[in-house]
């Protein structure tokens, strides 16, 4: 009798020490177990992505992998840890499931539920244009610019979230901007740096409960801004469809020109202007500046304008062009000053 109980003992002990193998379902530590990998991270429309699982608990290299569609399987063979697809129109689902019975006889499961959205971007610079400007003011060094985010993406209930109740999280470069990103943020402000370089910015957009999601880049470069001088005809005002560019004819004894700083931000309280005579300093520091020929005498003088804002060292230009007054001047036409020269 105590040598059958010694024996029971011996039994449960090494029960214990040598578990028997049952098939185990899923369980709540799966993500601890098995490590998922989907790129893109956060899939588009009609694109093509791929999925990776890995363990360092079960060696899948000698595990079975299953991998399912919506149900359907499309794919099973034993160390098989990629799989890819394509999804379907904004607001699908694909729901892709993968099935693993390692080779001690556990079995995983997991499924990944991919609804594609998409989100544009649509930028514009806060620099100035004149009146009359056609085209898109460009971004400047250390410029201000404005991002909005336009998205498009589909609730389960088939209905399409509104701009204003979607989160959505911002970076610049690489960092996250914590105060701009947020519920109903859809709108991003930043400023250029005084390096100029490009500027990449970044949106991920989702609905509350993050089932739902789109992102999208895009990348600005900066540019030199511009300074254009224009006449101020005292009978037909700021003539803006001829700069003045290297010659300038004074069409009688008197006329006013204007500079205008093309992509600077705030001019108006910011920009600092300088006006120069053969290279002696005109005393004007107004945007318009008046020259007279009081003597009537026939020549030309070289004129400068720089053109300066005082709070973004970057943004800093100049311009040279050369003025004839009297009667011997180059071209002695008003309809050139105003048309240029149509030979």
């Amino acid at each position: 009798m105590k040598r059958f109980s010694l024996f029971a003992v011996l039994f449960l002990c090494l029960g214990f020490v040598f578990p028997i193998v049952t098939n185990a379902q899923s369980d709540e530590n799966l993500d601890e177990i098995m490590n998922t990998t989907i790129f893109p991270e956060i899939p588009g429309p009609r694109q093509n992505v791929d999925i990776s699982i890995e363990s360092y608990t079960y060696d899948l290299s000698r595990s079975k992998i299953s991998w399912y569609i919506n149900n359907s399987l499309k794919s099973s063979n034993v160390g098989q840890k990629t799989f890819s697809f394509t999804t379907g129109e904004v607001g699908s689902v694909s729901s892709v499931k993968y099935k693993v019975t390692t080779a001690e006889g556990y079995n995983f499961e997991k499924t990944l539920n991919i609804t594609p959205g998409e989100v544009n971007l649509v930028w514009e610079s806060l620099g100035y244009t004149p009146p009359f400007y056609k085209g898109k003011s460009l971004f400047s060094f250390e410029g201000t610019a404005r991002i909005v985010a336009i998205p498009n993406l589909i609730s389960p209930n088939g209905t399409k979230y509104k701009q204003e109740e979607l989160v959505y999280t911002w970076k610049h470069g690489m960092g996250t901007d914590v105060e701009a990103s947020g519920y109903g943020k859809s709108t991003f402000y930043f400023n250029g740096d005084i390096i100029a370089r490009p500027e990449d910015i970044t949106v991920e957009v989702s609905n509350l409960n993050n089932t739902v999601r789109a992102s999208n880049k895009t990348t600005i470069q900066a540019v030199q801004p511009e300074v254009y001088v224009y006449e101020n005809n005292p009978s037909l005002g700021i003539l803006f469809n001829k700069a003045i560019t290297n010659v300038f004819n004074l069409p009688g004894n008197e006329d006013s020109l204007v500079v205008e700083p093309f992509y600077f931000n705030n001019p108006d309280n910011e920009a600092q202007y300088t006006w120069s005579i053969n290279g002696q300093d005109a005393n004007e520091a107004s945007k318009f500046i008046t020259f007279r020929n009081t003597t009537g005498e026939e020549g030309h003088s070289n004129i400068g304008i720089d053109v300066t804002n005082q709070k973004r060292i970057m943004q800093s230009v100049n311009t040279l062009f050369d003025i004839y007054f009297g009667s011997n001047t180059s071209k002695n036409s008003l309809l050139e000053n105003i048309f240029g020269n149509q030979n």
